[in-house]
């Protein structure tokens, strides 16, 4: 079991060490081709955000105790927004709903935000 703390620190670590797993994860589509038979097989990302311009990765989760979860990264005014999501029926919409509301609010502490931080 995970905090969103610990969601916070996971993703700042991935963001910061090894953004390649972030990089993969924002793919809409990934072609896999079998290496005996040259058979090729597309995978399609059930991230709705992937192939987004402003989405930089994330992670979707499900268990049966919590329902969907979810870790978004998101760039914004030159910043690092993540959004964490637990417990949710419509994880993506409620992942939409708080990236929209931050939006609206985000101008009024912009200034105080260094570019590249993250924001939970």
């Amino acid at each position: 079991q995970s905090t969103a703390q610990d969601m916070e620190k996971m993703v700042e670590y991935v963001f910061k060490n090894h953004p390649e797993f972030l990089d993969i994860s924002r793919q809409k589509n990934v072609e896999l081709k079998e290496i005996g038979t040259g058979r090729k097989r597309i995978l399609k990302n059930m991230n709705e955000f992937a192939g987004e311009e402003d989405f930089l990765g994330g992670k979707t989760g499900f268990i049966d105790s919590s329902k969907g979860n979810l870790i978004s990264l998101f760039k914004y005014r030159g910043s690092v927004l993540a959004i964490t999501v637990f417990g949710a029926e419509e994880r993506f919409k409620e992942t939409t709903k708080i990236l929209n509301w931050l939006k609206i609010n985000y101008s009024v502490a912009s200034t105080e935000i260094q570019e590249e931080k993250i924001i939970l």
